[in-house]
């Protein structure tokens, strides 16, 4: 039954205990879990926004930039056609200008050539033998009636190998033509292969249909038609618009769309999306190991605060069980008192018919004169009589104002006359400690305004303080007054115990702070003591050499001449 009832209290411990822990742990824990949380999904969704954003300008860049180049080849073979006429219906003159064009330009410029209005290429400049060429079923012949200048899209042609042309109209001798170049298509190949976009980026243009302008060497792309699926899906069936988001995302990889050579082309740029977003996976690691650090962190300090908060509950309760202890011995001092006092008064009636008698007999010896032999001796036994029987009565006296209620209104107090009083009621106590207690009080000690029942308790516990701590080895209690500096009234009670270690000695007015053994104390007795005086305007120091012995000293102001109080002596 025993172990049952201790069990409970011990399985409630432990189950507070778990609940402190989790509720520290979930406290602390979770806030940066949620924070370091949303910190992730912003960090991860402005991250993307910027490396979408960022790859859509290298395509509008990059675009920008093949355009220029188009644009340019085409402005110079328009500038040509304008600025020489009918000479262009030289071959010698038309040969010389490629030749300029070819020097200027790095021989960006293949051939050169006039087409007639049947799709003849009457005159021509270049390294293949294509004077005469038939253009007529030519795709971009087509297109080159129709406009005044034109880009065609890559094919393969007479040549049997990838190029382009650039053409514009041009009337000469009252004929229309069709100037035209070819481009060299290593140069815009590597125009277009050498954007850079991380280790694993490329790019390539396609046009409307999904063929292929330039493929990408260096990375294998999806089909040309898939990336025209998904450039209808941005820019519409036509290529019109030029809406602000052209980048998505398919298989693992982030595509950015840019329209050229208004809207006829595609420029796509491809990149992984791991490399894309290597720095967020860097941040979300670095994310991880902080809330890992911080919650480990976290941890340690909540349990430390949960062991603290433990610490102090269990402190709490060993103070609970200390006061319940105080009020279990406050309670049976106050029986003691009443008992004291139902003892002094029941002693008081026998003893003062001891006195009467002792006093009828030495009345009686009186009568009888000196002439009987044993008048002596019952004389002597008569005053030995009187003489315990009054030592009775002060003793009864003494108990009677121990068991007294205590009387907390403040009055004139003789501070001598009060130590007098203690003293002679621990007679007994300091005999069976082994102490000599000794007096040197001065005379005509002012008075002090004080509570006797509180005055009284503090130096019985400085005695009692000095009795437990030269309990056993014995010793010696002086107890001393007199008048200090201040208009102060000071009474030092001084033991040659083995005196209090420097380490405790600012400890020892801490409530239930107490260096006597378990059962001896409570550590409310010099907490309480340091109150009283306290609240009477005084102090009570202590100077203790280990070894020497202690000494209190309590220190009260003296009593004003115009306070009117009563001054007692009971």
């Amino acid at each position: 039954m025993h172990a049952e009832t201790a069990g409970a209290p011990r399985h409630r411990r432990t189950a507070v205990n778990r609940t402190i822990y989790a509720a520290i742990l979930v406290a602390s824990v979770m806030p940066i879990a949620i924070i370091l949380g949303v910190m992730q999904v912003h960090l991860e969704s402005t991250y993307s926004a910027i490396v979408r954003r960022g790859l859509r300008e290298i395509a509008d860049r990059h675009s920008q930039k093949v355009d220029d180049f188009l644009h340019e080849r085409l402005a110079s073979v328009q500038t040509l056609a304008m600025s020489q006429g009918a000479l262009l219906l030289d071959p010698a003159q038309l040969a010389s200008h490629l030749e300029t064009l070819q020097r200027v330009h790095k021989g960006v410029y293949v051939d050169m050539g006039l087409v007639d209005a049947k799709g003849i290429q009457q005159v021509y400049a270049g390294p293949l033998d294509l004077r005469m060429a038939d253009y007529s079923g030519k795709e971009w012949f087509r297109e080159a009636v129709l406009r005044d200048s034109f880009i065609s899209d890559v094919f393969m042609g007479i040549r049997q190998a990838p190029h382009f042309i650039v053409t514009t109209k041009v009337v000469l001798n009252g004929q229309p033509w069709i100037l035209r170049s070819t481009i060299d298509f290593a140069s815009f190949v590597s125009l277009v292969e050498d954007i850079r976009v991380g280790a694993t980026g490329v790019a390539c243009i396609i046009n409307r249909q999904g063929e292929f302008q330039t493929a990408g060497n260096r990375h294998p792309l999806p089909e040309g038609t898939a990336l025209a699926a998904q450039a209808r899906r941005l820019f519409g069936p036509g290529f019109t618009a030029r809406p602000t988001e052209r980048v998505f995302e398919d298989g693992g990889n982030l595509y950015a769309m840019s329209l050229l050579k208004h809207g006829d082309w595609v420029l796509v740029v491809q990149e992984q999306r791991e490399e894309a977003l290597a720095a967020l996976a860097d941040a979300k690691q670095t994310l991880f190991a902080v809330l890992v650090l911080v919650s480990i962190g976290v941890i340690v300090g909540g349990v430390l605060l949960a062991w603290r908060i433990m610490d102090r509950l269990d402190e709490m309760e060993r103070e609970m069980a200390a006061l319940n202890a105080q009020v279990v011995e406050a309670g049976k001092l106050g029986a003691l008192g009443e008992m004291a006092a139902g003892i002094a008064h029941e002693i008081n009636n026998p003893v003062a018919i001891m006195m009467e008698e002792a006093g009828w007999i030495e009345d009686i010896l009186a009568d009888l004169g000196e002439g009987n032999p044993a008048a002596p001796e019952i004389a002597r036994s008569a005053a030995q009589i009187r003489s315990q029987g009054k030592r009775c009565r002060d003793i009864t006296h003494k108990l009677l104002s121990f068991a007294r209620k205590s009387d907390r209104d403040l009055q004139r107090l003789d501070l001598n006359h009060l130590i007098r009083e203690l003293v002679g009621l621990c007679d007994q106590r300091a005999a069976s400690a082994g102490v000599t207690v000794s007096l040197a009080l001065v005379d005509q000690l002012p008075a002090v305004l004080a509570s006797p029942s509180e005055m009284q308790q503090v130096f019985l516990n400085l005695f009692n303080n000095a009795f437990d701590a030269m309990e056993g080895s014995g010793g010696a209690l002086r107890v001393t007054s007199g008048v200090a500096a201040g208009n102060m009234v000071f009474v030092t009670v001084a033991d040659t115990g083995p005196g209090i270690p420097e380490a405790i000695l600012q400890r020892i007015y801490d409530p239930f702070f107490t260096t006597k053994p378990v059962g001896k104390g409570t550590g409310l007795g010099l907490s309480i003591c340091y109150g009283i005086v306290k609240k009477l305007g005084g102090e009570l120091r202590v100077n203790s050499l280990t070894g020497v012995g202690t000494s209190f000293q309590v220190l009260l102001p003296r009593a004003g001449e115009g306070v009117q109080a009563v001054e007692r002596h009971d």
